[in-house]
């Protein structure tokens, strides 16, 4: 019999697939031609046991002559290769350190503190608000779009809500149909104090999209701007803004849990 090889394995197969009523095609099997369909099979049998169990011997000489050949080429060039990276030295992060804060460096605000946590009054349960939506804020917050990643895409994306759709934070805080009590009763007070603070059609404008409504919810301070709202009203909002992304998640897992049983 010949050494083994994948494809005279599957030759072989090929061969004997191709008249499967009729009288077996013979094979030589060392040097004998043989038509018993048994011993065929038991020849088969010994060509997979062949290729199953790692071998010594080189297969394929001149594609691993070639894989060398290219090995010791890249770690010649990698060895001749001159870097042109130069480490930082001490003094060099003590300047940066020391520019900090001093119109010299892009971190300005490093002492500042994002209006989220501003708004915040010292108790409990407002800072648990204000946790739930710095997790939605900074993509923290679990729904099932990240769940279905995480699980190298085992788990659905599916909202386990309204099962319309894939969730995401836009589809939680804008989409979800099982949630539209709660946002439309929480939701009309941040509306109306943007409307009622800023020029006549500027609502119209600036958030005619529930991605543009989904990031004045997170972080309405991109919007200062073209609001021009002072400390006070952004401090307002996002009393409002907070209090409207617990609700939201509140009921959500409210609902969930009863699903769970």
């Amino acid at each position: 019999m010949d050494n083994p090889s994948t494809d005279l394995f599957y030759k072989l197969i090929n061969r004997n697939r191709s008249k499967p009523r009729t009288n077996s095609t013979g094979i030589d099997i060392e040097g004998e031609l043989e038509f018993n369909p048994a011993i065929q099979r038991k020849a088969f049998a010994k060509y997979y046991e062949d290729l199953s169990i790692p071998k010594e011997s080189k297969f394929d000489n001149s594609y691993l002559e070639l894989c060398q050949i290219r090995q010791h080429l890249v770690e010649e060039v990698l060895y001749n290769q001159q870097t042109t990276i130069e480490p930082y030295k001490e003094d060099d992060v003590s300047k940066a350190i020391d520019n900090l804060n001093s119109g010299k460096s892009p971190d300005d605000n490093a002492d500042s503190t994002h209006p989220v946590w501003d708004s915040v009054e010292q108790n409990l349960i407002e800072i648990r608000k204000a946790s739930t939506k710095v997790r939605m804020l900074t993509g923290t917050y679990m729904v099932q779009a990240d769940k279905h990643k995480f699980s190298q895409y085992t788990i659905d994306p599916t909202c386990l809500l309204c099962h319309r759709e894939i969730e995401d934070i836009l589809h939680v805080l804008t989409q979800c149909p099982v949630l539209c009590n709660e946002r439309k009763e929480y939701f009309t007070p941040i509306k109306q104090l943007v409307t009622e603070n800023s020029p006549p059609g500027t609502w119209e404008l600036l958030f005619n999209n529930k991605l543009a409504v989904t990031q004045l919810v997170l972080d309405c301070t991109k919007y200062m701007k073209q609001l021009g709202f002072k400390e006070e009203l952004i401090l307002k909002l996002e009393t409002l803004t907070r209090h409207f992304c617990f609700k939201l998640h509140y009921k959500r897992i409210s609902l969930l849990k009863k699903l769970d049983g």
